[in-house]
């Protein structure tokens, strides 16, 4: 069971999905891009449920390129948690996965002016598109 759920999330964390709608979060100086991916926002109980997308492509050094996470935001309680994750390397081939149920990852707080709050903002700001 657990392999599959390692397998859905690596399909699911694909650099190149259909459907997907990536937006600029923010570029930090050092050339790491932060987006988030429009489509994939999906009010849950209570929270919100999102793609996000950090780029090291620009960056020289390290072994990853591009990290894929899935990430529940509370918008009204301004905390965040990670549900999961891939990481893939300069030659996009997975390096590592990581998958957690909600009660096995910590919601925290995010803190003023960062990154954290950059996303959480971000995907607390789109509006969630009914479903037919």
């Amino acid at each position: 069971m657990l392999a599959l759920a390692a397998a859905t999330l690596t399909l699911a964390l694909s650099p190149a999905m259909p459907g997907e709608d990536w937006v600029l979060i923010s570029e930090a100086e050092n050339g790491v891009v932060f987006s988030l991916d429009r489509d994939s926002v999906r009010e849950m109980d209570g929270y919100r449920q999102a793609w996000t997308r950090t780029d090291y492509s620009k960056v020289s050094g390290g072994d990853v390129s591009l990290r894929r996470a899935l990430e529940d935001y509370d918008c009204g309680g301004r905390r965040l948690r990670t549900r999961g994750s891939v990481a893939y390397g300069r030659d996009g081939k997975v390096l590592r996965t990581m998958s957690l149920a909600a009660d096995q990852s910590e919601w925290k707080a995010v803190e003023p002016g960062s990154m954290g709050e950059a996303k959480l903002d971000a995907v607390c700001a789109v509006e969630i598109k009914a479903t037919g």
